[in-house]
């Protein structure tokens, strides 16, 4: 989704991947407004992403705002972008929350490639509006999330992170025969 937002805006994009993999948190400069693409893990920004952008300084423009993807519903990740934003001293201008296939193989069934498709596809409409308002330069229109929304955001997110995140869990050892069955 990001390099098909960077395409529509004509603007080169950025893997965050390899910083945060490599702790790297030196500093990124941009003269146009940021745009960070990233995952909903439990109703806000993922943790690894918004811990790194705290740690890392953005110089430039003080513009940013959010793309993010989420299987359901983004919750009121809107809120903790914001919050992020005000910690960095940034401007926030808005937080676009756009319906992907689910991800987490872990504790949830993962669509078919079939219905994974049908939701990208649907998901194009939203990606062409947010693309649009980060192109007049305004700011995207405020989420209005349920009492339920912030009630994820807020209380499951606490929990599912304590509870369920736990990255020992898969990791490959000698025993690793490589069959693929991780990966399916």
């Amino acid at each position: 989704m990001a390099k098909e937002i960077g395409k529509s805006l004509s603007e080169n994009v950025l893997n965050l991947h390899p910083k945060i993999a490599d702790a790297d948190f030196r500093p990124l400069h941009s003269e146009l407004p940021w745009v960070i693409v990233a995952p909903v893990y439990a109703w806000r920004i993922s943790r690894i992403v918004s811990d790194w952008l705290l740690k890392t300084e953005l110089t430039g423009n003080r513009q940013i705002y959010f793309v993010v993807t989420c299987a359901e519903d983004a919750g009121n990740t809107e809120r903790y972008a914001q919050k992020l934003c005000t910690q960095k001293q940034m401007e926030f201008m808005g937080c676009a929350a756009i319906i992907m296939p689910t991800n987490n193989i872990a504790m949830f069934q993962t669509p078919t490639q079939a219905e994974a498709k049908t939701i990208i596809a649907a998901a194009q409409p939203s990606i062409h509006a947010a693309c649009a308002v980060i192109r007049t330069g305004k700011k995207m229109s405020p989420a209005n999330p349920s009492l339920t929304g912030r009630f994820k955001s807020r209380i499951v997110n606490s929990l599912f992170y304590s509870l369920f995140v736990k990255t020992e869990q898969f990791c490959a050892t000698e025993k690793c025969i490589s069959c693929g069955k991780c990966v399916k």
